[in-house]
This record gives C-alpha cells, sequence and structure tokens, in this order.
C-alpha cells in the first residue's frame, strides 16, 4: 500500500517537474520586455485626452492577454507628460533618444508637439504612431513617423466635398487659428473648395496665442454678420475658441450652419458651450446645427466598434471618445509591427528598424490591420486615408448627421458604381458614395410567454423611425419574428424642418435562444430583430434614437413594460444597432447589413426556487454525513439510506433536469451521487476491516471520510457560488 502510494506521488511530482521545464508551459521562462513610451497631455487643461490615450491602450493591452498573443514578450508603458508644450515634447524626445531603450512611441496628441519630438525621433530612428496630431507639416520628410487617423490634408478636402454632396451648399466661409494646425486646414480647405464649385465669402484668420485674442474675434464676427449669405462656416480652430466664436455670432433671429473639427465633438466642447447662460436656459441654442468632422464614432462603425464600446463601458463605466478609439488602434498596429518585425532584444536600433519597414509594409487593404476605427493602412507618407464621421448636434447631443460619404476606393478619384443586393446604388458623384443614416426608437407595452419550450415570447410594442428625406419603412424585415410582420399604416407620422417621424404600432411572436447554463439565476434575454430587406450597410446605418419623438405614443400609458411573465422580473430594455452579416446572391457573397435590436434582460423570482432545489440537496448532503455516525452493526439501516439518497436525488433531478438541460446544476446532484458512493466503498470496506479485527483502520477510514465528505461540499459549494455569481 504504501509503496503504491509513493509511486503515484512520484509519478505526480515527475509530471509536474516535465510541467515546469516544457517551453509552452514553464514560468521560469524570462520574457523579453518591450518598452513603449506614451506621451501626451498628462496634465493640466487637456489632461482628459491624456487619459483618454492611455484608458485606449491599456484596453488594446488588455485584449493582446486575452489572445494570448506576443506570449515571450511583455510590454511596459512608459508615460511621459508633454504638457501640450514643444519645449517639453523636445526634452521628452531627447530623454527617449538618449535611454535608448524605448521601440517605438505612441503620441503625440497635438500637432506641434508631434512636430517638434518627430525631428528627434526620425534623427534617432524611433518609429512614432501619433492618432490625434493631423498637421501634415510633422510628416514632411519623416518617414519614421505614422498615424491612424486621416491627415489635415485628406480631412478638409472631406469637408469641401462633405458641404459640396452632403449638404448641397455652394457657398462657404472660413475662420481658422493661424497655427500648424487651423491654417493647414483652411488651406486645404479652401483649395478643394474652389475645385467642386463652393463660392468663399470670406475668410479670416486670428491668434489663439496673441493678446488681443477677443478683439479679433468680436472683429471676425461683425464682418461675418455683415454678410447677408455667408454659407457654411467653416471653423479651422480649437474647440475653446469655437465656443467663443459661437456664443458671440448666434444672437435671437440668426441662423448659421456650422461645420467644426474633431476637436468639437470631445466633451469638453459642449460642456463649455453648457456653461453659458443662453444654452442654460434653452438647451441647443448655441450647439443646434452645429456640424464636427472626428475620425470615430460608434453608431456608424463596425462590429469590432461595438465590442470596444461594450468592453470600454464594462472597464471606465463612461462612454469612449474618438481620442480612445483611435488610440487603442494605435496600440494594435504597434503589436502587429512587433508581431511582424520578430524583434530580437539584443540590438535596439536593429528592432526599431524592423518595427518600422514592418509598419511600411502596411500600406494595401490585403496587408491591413482592422481596428475598431476601420481598416488602417498607410500611404507613402504615413497617412490613413479614411473618409471621416460627421456627426451634428442636437438637443445637446451628438448624432451621426443623416448623411455619410464614402470614396469608394478611399481616394478621390474613383468613378465606379457599386452592385449591391437592391441594385445599382450611385454614385451621386464620380468615386463618392452616400450612406444614410436612420435614427430608431423602440418602446414595449408588454410581453408574455405563450410557448416557454419553443422559447417563444409575445411582444407588444411601438417602433418608430427618424429620417431625412424618404425611406422604404415598409421594406423592414423582422429577423427572429415566428412569422413574417408587414409594417402596414402607421399610427404615428409627424414632420420638422429636418426630419420625417413614422411610427407602428407591432404585436407579434419573436423566437430566441436562451442560456440555462447558470439555472436558476439565469438572466434571458428577449430581442426584437430587424433590418432592411434589400439596403446593405454600405448605403444605410440605423442609429439608437435617442430623441423625445414629438406628441404622444397610442397605447403608451407609463414608462414600464407590462409583465405578463410568470416567475420572471423585468430588468431593462437596451436598444442599440449592430451587424448582420449575409450570404447574398448565386455566389453567396458576404454582405454587411445594419441590424437593430431591442433587448429585453430579465431574470428569474429566484428565492422560491432557491428553495425547492437546494434545500432537498442540504438535506442529502447531510443525511450521507450522518451516515457515519450510525454503528457498523447496524448495516441494513446504512445501506438502506445509501441506497435511497440516490434514488430521491434521482427524482429531483430529473424534475429539473427538463429545465436546465445541462449546466451548473448538475454538479450539486453529480456531487451526492459521488458521496453516496463514498459512503457505500467506506461502509462496505470498514465493516469488512472490523469483522477481520481491524477496528483501528476501520476507525481511521471513517475519520477520514468525516473529514472529507465536509470538505467536499463546502469546496463545491464556494465554487458553485462563484460561478453564479460571477
Amino acid at each position: 500500500m504504501k509503496k503504491a502510494l509513493l509511486f503515484i506521488l512520484a509519478l505526480i511530482s515527475l509530471n509536474i517537474v516535465i510541467l515546469l521545464l516544457l517551453p509552452q508551459t514553464t514560468p521560469f521562462k524570462k520574457k523579453q520586455i518591450v518598452y513603449i513610451a506614451v506621451a501626451g497631455p498628462m496634465s493640466g487643461k487637456d489632461k482628459v485626452q491624456g487619459e483618454a490615450m492611455l484608458r485606449g491602450i491599456r484596453l488594446s493591452l488588455d485584449k493582446l492577454e486575452e489572445e494570448g498573443r506576443l506570449e515571450d514578450k511583455k510590454i511596459e508603458l512608459l508615460i511621459f507628460d508633454d504638457r501640450r508644450d514643444r519645449q517639453t515634447a523636445l526634452r521628452i524626445a531627447s530623454q527617449l533618444a538618449e535611454q535608448n531603450k524605448v521601440l517605438l512611441v505612441l503620441g503625440h496628441y497635438y500637432s506641434p508637439s508631434s512636430g517638434v519630438a518627430g525631428s528627434i525621433y526620425k534623427k534617432n530612428g524611433i518609429p512614432a504612431i501619433t492618432a490625434s496630431a493631423i498637421a501634415d507639416q510633422i510628416f514632411f520628410d519623416n518617414d519614421w513617423y505614422f498615424r491612424v487617423t486621416p491627415s489635415n490634408r485628406f480631412v478638409s478636402g472631406f469637408v469641401a466635398d462633405y458641404m459640396k454632396r452632403g449638404m448641397h451648399q455652394t457657398s462657404a466661409s472660413i475662420i481658422y487659428d493661424n497655427d500648424r494646425y487651423g491654417s493647414s486646414l483652411a488651406h486645404h480647405f479652401e483649395r478643394r473648395a474652389r475645385e467642386v464649385g463652393i463660392q468663399i465669402k470670406g475668410k479670416w484668420s486670428f491668434n489663439r496665442e496673441g493678446k488681443g485674442l477677443n478683439e479679433s474675434l468680436n472683429q471676425i464676427t461683425a464682418h461675418l454678420r455683415a454678410i447677408e449669405d455667408p454659407g457654411v462656416i467653416y471653423f479651422a480652430t480649437h474647440a475653446s475658441e469655437g465656443v467663443k466664436i459661437l456664443t458671440i455670432l448666434k444672437h435671437p433671429g440668426t441662423s448659421y450652419t456650422v461645420i467644426g473639427t474633431e476637436l468639437f465633438s470631445l466633451p469638453s466642447f459642449l460642456e463649455n458651450l453648457k456653461a453659458q447662460p443662453n444654452e442654460k436656459k434653452s438647451p441647443g441654442y448655441y450647439s443646434d446645427r452645429v456640424y464636427t468632422i472626428l475620425p470615430f464614432m460608434t453608431e456608424v462603425a463596425g462590429q469590432k466598434a461595438y465590442d470596444f464600446r461594450k468592453e470600454y463601458l464594462k472597464e471606465y463605466n463612461h462612454e469612449p471618445t474618438w481620442v480612445a478609439a483611435c488610440y487603442y488602434d494605435a496600440m494594435q498596429v504597434a503589436i502587429r509591427a512587433i508581431e511582424k518585425g520578430e524583434i530580437e532584444g539584443e540590438d535596439i536600433r536593429k528592432d526599431r528598424r524592423s518595427v518600422r519597414d514592418s509598419l511600411v509594409r502596411f500600406n494595401t487593404l490585403r496587408t491591413a490591420i482592422h481596428g475598431v476605427t476601420g481598416s488602417i493602412y498607410f500611404d507613402e507618407k504615413g497617412n490613413v486615408q479614411r473618409p471621416p464621421v460627421v456627426g451634428v448636434y442636437d438637443g445637446q447631443r451628438l448624432f451621426p448627421a443623416n448623411l455619410q460619404l464614402q470614396y469608394l476606393s478611399g481616394t478621390r478619384e474613383t468613378n465606379s458604381a457599386v452592385q449591391e443586393p437592391g441594385g445599382t446604388i450611385g454614385p451621386e458623384e464620380p468615386g463618392i458614395t452616400s450612406t444614410r443614416v436612420v435614427y430608431i426608437g423602440i418602446d414595449v407595452f408588454e410581453i408574455s410567454d405563450p410557448d416557454v419550450n419553443q422559447n417563444i415570447h409575445t411582444i407588444d410594442f411601438f417602433v418608430w423611425f427618424r429620417f431625412a428625406g424618404e425611406f422604404d419603412d415598409k421594406s423592414i424585415r423582422f429577423i427572429n419574428a415566428v412569422t413574417p410582420i408587414q409594417l402596414k399604416e402607421p399610427v404615428l407620422e409627424a414632420k420638422d424642418a429636418n426630419h420625417t417621424i413614422r411610427g407602428y404600432r407591432v404585436k407579434a411572436d419573436f423566437r430566441n435562444e436562451t442560456d440555462t447554463y447558470r439555472y436558476p439565476f439565469d438572466r434571458q434575454t428577449i430581442k426584437i430583430e430587424f433590418r432592411h430587406e434589400r439596403m446593405p450597410r454600405k448605403n444605410i446605418i440605423f442609429v439608437s434614437d435617442q430623441l423625445e419623438i414629438p406628441g404622444t405614443v397610442p397605447g403608451k400609458k407609463s414608462g414600464k413594460i407590462m409583465n405578463s411573465l410568470p416567475g420572471w422580473n423585468i430588468t431593462r430594455l437596451s436598444r442599440y444597432p449592430d451587424i448582420e452579416t449575409v450570404a447574398w446572391g448565386p455566389e453567396r457573397n458576404k454582405i454587411d447589413f445594419s441590424r437593430f435590436n431591442a433587448a429585453i434582460e430579465i431574470h428569474r423570482a429566484v428565492w422560491n426556487l432557491v428553495v425547492k432545489i437546494f434545500l432537498p440537496i442540504l438535506a442529502m448532503v447531510l443525511i450521507l454525513f450522518f451516515i457515519y455516525d450510525i454503528p457498523l452493526n447496524r448495516i441494513g439501516i446504512r445501506s438502506l439510506l445509501i441506497i435511497t439518497v440516490p434514488i430521491i436525488n434521482t427524482f429531483y433531478y430529473l424534475k429539473f433536469q427538463g429545465v436546465f438541460l445541462r449546466g451548473y446544476l448538475d454538479i450539486p446532484f453529480l456531487t451526492i451521487y459521488g458521496l453516496a458512493a463514498i459512503a457505500a466503498v467506506v461502509s462496505i470496506t470498514a465493516y469488512t476491516l472490523e469483522r477481520h479485527g481491524k477496528v483501528e483502520v476501520s476507525r481511521f477510514l471513517h475519520r477520514a471520510a468525516k473529514v472529507f465528505h465536509p470538505t467536499v461540499t463546502v469546496v463545491i459549494g464556494i465554487w458553485l457560488s462563484y460561478v453564479y455569481m460571477s
């Protein structure tokens, strides 16, 4: 007996040693440390942008760990605060060059900081990736700097195209800051505007760091007011100056359409406007009809963006800005470059060159990194040429504009049509196609449960569509409806200056998948899912409507959902868009459709079930434990109890198994069988030993069983509590 035990222990020890020594499983292998510097405004008034940079980057590193990539390397971030100051940025870049241990740099946030630091990075062969500095000058003659967002040249040209094709405007005015950022935007916008036939009515600049800033802004607004029709006003400015101009420019009786930079989309812009008395008194007084051009909005992005938003909200409990999303992608690009570069960690200069060469090779759609902001690949100057998103403020909320533009090949020179499920669509202009945005809202009145076994629920709800122009809402396809649903006559129809709203009352059966693995503590989601029958996502995108609809919703009595589900409580109603990929046509090509979801989360009224399920289990565990206190001379009583407990256990197991199928609830029932089997073995063995006079051995076996029984019960109980509640 002892020899067998020693042999088993030796075998286990040998296996542990082998596992510890194998390259795939050893914890002793020294990982190569890769240092990545992050440089941005980590203090001062722009600290919030530095924090957004770090949050996106760290979430990207979490994703790396989750996917198990770069297992032989450990990435360590070195955080540097450039304070949005060029001299500080220059000092940081010089410090990184002297230390000679950083593989690459993420940042800087602003163009002036990136410009001065970039010359040091180029001189010392340090690759850098920015996701926010868009001035063209920082990339002139610098093949070590890359950016994952479009350049000033590209963005300002896009603004001109959007004014012409998306807004159908033929005149514009320009206000710009005469620093590198603003002057570059203004210059390229003006050039592209003239190319597409937009007349420039006026052009004014100011020095944001000058002493007479307020006087300059007053003069600019006076000139603007003197023009009868200044057209769309392009603000090539920073957010703080944009707020000042808007508050001076807008007054009762005036109506200006403004397009601002990506900085107008950040929370600080709206917060500064909200502090103004008129905006407090009348929300939207200054902000309504202010457009902004930004590199990313979750609402009109792809599936990766929805997943990113979900993880970001879970980690940080607030919505991600484009800054966080773009620096998430910058980190993803850096990771891929490190993987492709196959760095060795012996010669930092050689490793930097390898990473830089990898970045250069990301130069086509085939070699692109598909991030949350889209496909990322660089042109010969290290830029990404991807159309930005147009947002517009309405009621102090930023929404995707009704129309988004796409360049068919990522450039402005393409002239071809696109074959889609609905036929040949566009382009309206050479090389440009438009994507319409439709805002959707759903209110649920009642949910009932006509067929539990088939997972079918009846849902009574009101759905509305808010859109500009025309929209074929009769072609909406409800994906998980048991029988096809045809939207007939609207019960609500209203119009304002910019939109049409149509609402429909629907009551139908919907089939949903259920997951009872955590029964009886399970939570289920009952969904309404729909998409357009013919129009793919390239041509139409659904967005959740955050605005109140005008008038009264027919049949709506309160904000609560009537619950007709016995044994269930309704937790919340979520409304969100995502993507459905459909195999289309004879060649079964994959086409992405914008899909809208209303998800009703429900959970069981659990405590009555807990008593019904776990009280008998606890009783059986206690019976099996106290069996060991029954004297062995009453082996018949012991045997009767040991046989009875599994029979009772089987009765309850079969009773509940039809509900939960397979899940965590299997574990306690199977544990009862295991404990009963152990009790039987121990009882028979102890009885046999005692009959042969080995009383001490029999008692030892009983003591061991009485320790093992509660130990196993407690361990399994703790584990079940953890998995049920996690």
